[in-house]
């Protein structure tokens, strides 16, 4: 301690070293601000490896049989593997393989590439899988442009404008609008029976002639010349005047002379359209690792640059800007940090000397700057959400070892100590509290970083950014603070203080001596009776939780808010009357706006061909979709929901509709449902069923809405069987699907680039025939000898019910149920919890299933457990930390009394302000821990003081009350004036802070009179059991009496 102390004096009484220190922290800490990368959440790489496969023309459920059970198997008995789950739909599959944070990916990745390559009966006609881990995008926005003139024209500036995007660092463009188009070279039934051939065939055909061949080199030195050939075609007229060999044998044919070929953009894609104009929308991403504003600003320059020289009639929208969350967040925290800071200081006038006060404050802005620098060079870290969330549980960590370091001083120098010894002796008698309720801070949050798992890897922005907090505290509080205590104590003359403050200490003693101390007295002289009074408060408080009425809302993420229409049209609807439905429910959308102040809405866009239903992207003809941005809470005159009330209830309803959602997108959640449940079994039909019953108890719950299952109906199959008449002719299931999937699917001939775009060359029939169903009985099939026979004569041919979507989850099918909760009328975590026991219990039971929780549901589980499991290591830390600190096993647990007291007042706060407890409040208490904690390892400072000068213990732990009552209300105060502010803050954006200010106002206020009275209780209640215990011992010892006992 030696040390510390003389390093303590010589910044003490250098003259200018604590101003050098003090303007290092802060130009050190701008520069850390302007260098720092800015994220909306912390950059996390998920050990996921993706696995994507193809098979053109082929349904979910040969997909799932043939592609994803053989790699499923491979992957179950993998080590570091955490889960798996998949996805299969008509032609495509995904597979997701999560593995331990802790794991080697690298060599995750390797055994899952050498695993699935050991699989030799996939497919032959599918295409290669890809395998690579999953990267994560964050939105920047989405550019919305459109056009006059046709789609055609508006394809090549678009192009354009996503070279110069990618050119100056924009990371990912997807396009939504942009046709994937097509070569298609059609040829009728008909022309195929008259050449004995099949589109198998000819697609081979024309794939061999279509092609650049290269063919080494001729000659040698500088006559060495390449040989190569220039075949591939690429236009339609170069694949009309191609020759290709329709008989064994037989004469060339020009390919345009059997065929109707045509370059056109592939059937049943999505069309965009914007106040009449046709549209294409760019979304634009960025990696998580990389700055969400200087995207932002790489965005707007652009359009600045580019906005000079669009052709008349082009327009460009930008709407849905992620990095407004962050910003708004920041104008958030600005706004109510600058009340705070002004009630901050303001308070701190109150209580102290103004000169004195005002480095208190200044500490706070110092040492969050240096805690920036330490987070960004030490750390790298970012500025996201979830670390200025952090910076703002760390404003009463800051305030309050400021306010300990300079009461104590002030005390001594009205002592008579001069500025200088009072300056020193304040930091110097404050060093090892502070650093023991440091050590306890961090202990408090060390345990989330322990716990590891995917909420670890999440959460560890927290601790960091608090390390980092308390580091640069420590730096102010003992190296900064004494230096400008010293001269504003040579400022100020004790003789002769301003009226002021005279009056305010003679009220403020007053308070403490009529009204704190005869409190305190009755509660040293009913130790029993203060901490049973204590117990009532902390079990009333857990039956507020218990019987609901503080309930729980595990909000976990945040994302803007967007409108959407999703229409699913009869099949008997034709173009004209789906396109009219549509335009009335874009009127209605602008009457509903007009009608309320027209802000509402910034603009909207129509979709055809394409809608979100269930969470789930459909497309075809029978689908359309309206998305519409929502303005901000500046401007908007009503709700999001609200307003799609109103529009639901102005649509009239249309025979010609089958399924319609008008729903408000992104917010709380990112969007995500409020609860997922998971079945898990064997068979499609018994997991539909389940489903369903499980659904429909779900709608049973008051405010349980939008309830659905990711497991639709699918469109109806025609099943085909080889009957005997087709297998006698040698004709194979297997041979039979390549010829009717090249005709009614496509064969794919060539791919190339053209134009930036990739197309695509296919043979097939045409399109009449493709889409008559009674045709394809007269399909003709090439036997192995060449004849020509009709489809319906060498199979037969039934109709079934499909399935367009099959999920697994850890090898078994599953199907998971969601639904949205309306948090004025229930509480998720409640629905959640009955239903597993009552209603979800019984299906599992009745259709032999297992049962777990998905989407947001399973994210608050997550986060629960880590925070369960950190919880319980936060409490083993702090103690071990006071024994060492106070050198005894039985004082840390009557300063640990202050964990559930100080959490208590945070239940109650919750109640009184009407909020859910969410995730932030949960990290919140473990702040509040910490700062609970420390005011009581100082007053047991204090209360060690008076026994070492020989008083007794009642005595000492009186006038150790006494003394910090001051300091405790003063530390409370201006924490809970500088948060004060949040609590009150309605902007939906606030819903991360306010249950942040909630827990620690309310748990401070709450833990004010906790330090104040039980603490002295419980010690006093201690150690008159330790004098009883050790009474009897010694009557044990020499054979006294009871009587003898209470005569001593």
């Amino acid at each position: 301690m030696s040390a510390s102390n003389n390093i303590i004096d010589i910044f003490t009484n250098h003259k200018v070293a604590s101003n050098l220190v003090m303007i290092m922290m802060v130009l050190s800490g701008f520069w850390a601000v302007g260098s720092i990368n800015t994220q909306l959440d912390p950059s996390v790489e998920f050990p996921i490896v993706t696995i994507s496969a193809v098979w053109p023309g082929a349904s979910a459920e040969d997909i799932e049989q043939l592609i994803v059970i053989p790699i499923e198997q491979q992957l179950a008995n993998l080590t570091d593997l955490q889960g798996f789950s998949s996805t299969s739909r008509n032609g495509t599959a995904r597979i997701f393989a999560q593995f331990y944070f802790d794991s080697d990916f690298s060599k995750n990745l390797d055994t899952v590439k050498n695993r699935i390559a050991q699989i030799r009966n996939f497919p032959a006609d599918m295409e290669s899988l890809l395998i690579a881990q999953r990267t994560d995008y964050e939105d920047i926005t989405v550019l919305s442009v459109s056009a006059d003139g046709s789609l055609q024209e508006l394809i090549p500036l678009v192009r354009e404008m996503e070279k110069q995007l990618y050119a100056r660092g924009i990371e990912l463009i997807i396009f939504d609008g942009m046709p994937e188009e097509e070569i298609a070279i059609q040829i009728g039934s008909r022309k195929l029976l008259e050449l004995g051939t099949n589109l198998e065939q000819i697609a081979s055909e024309i794939r061999q002639r279509s092609s650049n061949s290269p063919a080494g080199t001729v000659g040698r030195g500088q006559a060495e010349m390449q040989l190569r050939s220039l075949n591939q075609k690429r236009r339609v007229s170069e694949f009309e005047q191609m020759d290709i060999a329709t008989r064994s044998g037989g004469g060339l044919t020009k390919l345009g002379d059997i065929a109707f070929i045509e370059k056109r953009p592939k059937v049943g894609q999505a069309e965009l359209s914007r106040e009449g104009k046709v549209t294409i929308e760019m979304e634009l991403y960025r990696l998580t690792s990389s700055d969400a504003i200087l995207s932002a600003q790489i965005v707007d320059e652009w359009l600045e640059d580019i906005k000079v020289d669009l052709p008349r009639g082009v327009e460009i929208h930008k709407y849905q800007e992620a990095w407004l969350l962050l910003k708004e967040q920041l104008r958030v925290i600005y706004e109510n940090g600058t009340s705070g800071l002004i009630l901050v200081l303001l308070t701190l006038f109150l209580f102290l000397n103004g000169r004195v006060g005002w480095w208190v404050m200044m500490g706070i802005p110092v040492s969050f700057l240096f805690a920036t620098l330490i987070f960004f060079s030490v750390f790298g870290g970012s500025i996201n959400i979830l670390a200025l969330i952090t910076f703002i549980m760390a404003l009463g960590i800051v305030v309050d070892d400021a306010i300990v370091v300079s009461e104590d001083s002030v005390t001594l120098l009205e002592q008579g100590y001069s500025p200088a010894e009072a300056a020193a002796g304040g930091a110097k008698r404050m060093l090892m509290p502070v650093l023991t309720s440091s050590l306890t801070t961090m202990a408090a949050f060390v345990p989330l970083l322990i716990t590891g798992g995917e909420m670890g890897a999440i959460i560890w922005t927290l601790p960091a950014v608090l390390l980092c907090v308390i580091l640069a505290s420590l730096v102010e509080c003992f190296l900064v603070l004494p230096g400008h205590l010293r001269r504003a104590f040579e400022n100020i003359d004790l003789k002769k203080p301003s009226p002021f403050r005279q009056k305010f200490e003679r009220w403020f003693y007053s308070m403490r001596d009529n009204y704190y101390r005869p409190v305190l007295d009755k509660a040293l002289s009913a130790p029993g009776t203060t901490l049973c009074a204590a117990i009532a408060c902390v079990v009333l408080a857990i039956s507020l939780l218990i019987s609901g009425r503080v309930g729980m809302n595990m909000i976990t993420g945040m994302s803007l808010e967007m409108l959407e229409a999703n229409v699913k049209f009869a099949a008997q609807a034709n173009e004209e009357q789906r396109r009219e439905f549509m335009a009335s429910i874009e009127n209605a959308l602008e009457q509903i706006d007009s009608e309320n102040g027209g802000t509402n809405i910034n603009g909207y866009v129509s979709k055809t061909n394409s809608a979100m239903l269930n969470q789930e992207r459909k497309t075809g003809s029978q689908y359309a979709s309206v998305r519409i941005e929502y303005g901000w809470e500046d401007f908007r005159t009503i709700s999001p929901q609200e307003f799609v009330n109103l529009w639901q209830a102005s649509i009239k309803p249309s025979p010609l509709v089958e399924e319609m959602y008008l729903e408000v997108k992104g917010g709380a959640n990112n969007g995500q449902p409020d609860l997922t449940l998971l079945l898990r079994g064997r068979d499609i039909p018994t997991l539909k069923a389940a489903s369903e019953e499980l659904q429909q108890a779900l709608l049973a719950y008051p405010g349980v809405s939008n309830v659905f299952d990711n497991l639709p109906y699918g469109k109806d199959q025609i099943i085909y069987t080889l009957n005997p008449a087709g297998k006698s002719l040698g004709l194979t299931t297997e041979s039979l699907g390549r010829q009717l999937r090249a005709a009614y699917n496509g064969g794919r001939v060539q791919i190339f680039n053209l134009n930036d775009t990739e197309l695509e060359v296919s043979v097939m029939l045409p399109d009449d025939e493709r889409d008559n169903l009674y045709s394809l009985k007269q399909f003709p099939i090439q036997t192995p000898l060449g004849e020509q026979v009709a489809m319906g004569l060498i199979a037969d041919i039934e109709n079934r019910s499909g399935i367009d979507l099959i999920n697994h989850d850890n090898g078994f099918m599953s199907v998971a149920v969601s639904a949205s909760v309306d948090p004025q009328q229930n509480n998720t975590e409640q629905v959640v919890s009955h239903i597993t026991n009552n209603a979800l219990a019984e299906i599992r039971d009745k259709y032999q299933l297992t049962s777990d929780v998905g989407g947001a549901t399973l994210q608050s589980q997550q986060l629960l457990e880590t925070l369960q499991t950190g919880s319980v290591l936060t409490v083993i830390f702090i103690y071990l930390i006071l024994v060492w600190s106070f050198s005894s096993y039985v004082w840390p647990l009557a300063v640990m009394t202050a964990i559930p007291l100080g959490l208590t007042g945070a239940i109650f706060g919750h109640w009184v302000m009407g909020a859910d407890i969410g995730a932030m409040s949960l990290l919140a208490f473990f702040s509040l821990t910490g700062i609970v904690v420390n005011d009581s390892i100082i007053l047991i400072s204090f209360f060690r003081r008076g026994l070492a000068e020989g008083k007794s213990y009642r005595e000492a732990i009186h006038e150790a009350s006494l003394s910090r009552f001051r300091a405790v209300i003063l530390t409370s105060l201006t924490t809970i004036a500088g948060l004060g502010p949040l609590m009150f803050e309605t902007f939906s954006l606030a819903m991360y802070i306010v249950p942040i200010a909630i827990t620690l106002c309310f748990g401070l206020a709450f833990s004010t009179i906790l330090v104040l009275l039980v603490i002295p209780a419980l010690i006093v209640m201690i150690e008159n059991t330790r004098v009883t215990l050790r009474k009897y011992s010694l009557a044990k010892l020499f054979g006294l009496d009871d009587k003898t006992i209470s005569n001593e």
